[in-house]
């Protein structure tokens, strides 16, 4: 049985969110430990320790945070220019506007300091990168469903 078009929406794109929270959390944790190397600083890490524990707790908690953000991608989807690999692009720039743009506001990325610079360029390429792989899976796993197959009568013009 198949599934109503809105709920295989919605599971598509719970699906995306999970790939793209896992993928986006593992880049924001590369991007700390850049940033690190780099000489930055945290209010929230002492001595910039990784740990299992911490990149587990990042991995869970980006993942269900972004959840409702990719259900708005795809309220929004209807309005994103292009097709193809544009749709794509235009799902990771919407995801860099909304949230992205409101949460490289924080006090981290306002030091001056490594933070403000390669900061907010590492982390725009998570946000980035989350969109596009929600709307990537959004757009490739909605197939339009099939036609209605309309029969005729014998004889019947066509």
């Amino acid at each position: 049985m198949r599934l109503p078009h809105r709920a295989r929406l919605i599971a598509i794109t719970v699906l995306g969110a999970l790939l793209a929270g896992v993928v986006a959390a593992s880049l924001g944790r590369v991007a700390m430990r850049l940033i690190a190397i780099a000489g930055g600083d945290s209010f929230d890490f002492v001595n910039f320790t990784f740990t299992l524990e911490g990149t587990t707790s990042i991995l869970v908690r980006e993942t269900v945070f972004a959840l409702p953000l990719a259900l708005l991608l795809l309220t929004v989807r209807q309005w994103l220019p292009g097709v193809g690999y544009r749709k794509v692009i235009a799902y990771g720039l919407a995801f860099v506007v909304f949230p992205g743009l409101l949460l490289l506001t924080d006090s981290e990325f306002n030091k001056n300091s490594v933070n403000a610079t390669y900061g907010r360029a590492l982390f725009m390429v998570c946000y980035f990168s989350y969109g596009a792989l929600v709307g990537w899976v959004i757009e490739t796993l909605d197939e339009p469903s099939s036609p209605a197959v309309n029969p005729t009568k014998a004889g019947a013009a066509t």
